[in-house]
């Protein structure tokens, strides 16, 4: 089957539900996506739907730190999760430990799936569109670009998430450069020139407080004879002594 063939049936499938397609490019366009992303779905669906996911056996041993013993598989539990083409509802393995009582998904901490309704892909997108706009915003954003819509809240709570995780590593990081533990291999660029400028910003938390900006830019050869900048940025609530660290490992 050629992607003309597949082509042909999507037309088919929207025809077969009653959806006249005009000459407008801008209505063709919203309803063939549509259309795919529910065949897309449904193939994600079918092709986990195959698989075992995160049987380990009829035991495994206890996630739990402070139990010796085994959990035992109990059955295949579903799990739907929003994703890039819309609902995908999928069936994983699922152990439980009768001695100390803890649960879990081996498949689900394998893939990285949290505790959300949102696949990673898609928290990924979300996370990308809030760093750009506020939450409400980015919410809507999100739908332009994807057509998956998630509330303002969902969009507000995942970016919290991959921040605090952005902000322990960038935590960690600085800690390692303040010895200058850091290995060489994890430099992102090495510019012939460096610009560094610090600053700082009063915002109003539960009381003022300065926030420290430091930016780092470099530019590079666009290929055309002209040059790109390349910035990258940090921003923390520290005292000058520490942020001497962050502004280093930046």
């Amino acid at each position: 089957m050629d992607c003309n063939t597949v082509a042909q049936e999507v037309l088919g499938l929207i025809q077969a539900e009653g959806i006249i397609l005009s000459d407008d490019l801008s209505q063709v366009e919203q309803v063939v996506r549509q259309a795919v992303f529910r065949i897309g779905a449904k193939a994600i669906e079918l092709h986990l739907a195959g698989k075992k996911l995160g049987y380990e056996g009829s035991s495994r041993v206890c996630d739990n730190p402070d139990c010796n013993q085994d959990q035992k598989f109990v059955n295949h539990r579903p799990r739907t999760l929003g994703t890039l083409l819309g609902q995908v509802t999928f069936k994983r393995a699922y152990y439980h430990c009768p001695h100390c009582g803890s649960s879990c998904c081996p498949y689900d901490q394998s893939v990285g799936l949290g505790a959300g309704q949102e696949s990673v892909g898609l928290a990924k997108a979300a996370a990308l569109a809030s760093a750009v706009d506020p939450f409400i915003p980015a919410a809507t954003l999100l739908y332009e670009l994807s057509g998956q819509r998630l509330g303002d809240r969902t969009v507000h709570r995942i970016s919290r998430q991959v921040g605090s995780v952005a902000c322990e590593q960038e935590r960690q990081l600085a800690l390692r450069m303040a010895s200058w533990s850091v290995p060489l291999e994890g430099i992102e660029a090495r510019p012939a020139r460096l610009y560094v400028c610090v600053d700082g910003v009063m915002v109003h938390r539960q009381q003022w407080n300065e926030a420290k900006c430091v930016a780092c830019y470099w530019e590079t050869d666009d290929g055309h004879g002209g040059t790109l900048r390349q910035t990258r940025y940090a921003v923390r609530f520290e005292s000058a002594e520490p942020f001497k660290a962050f502004v280093w490992s930046l």
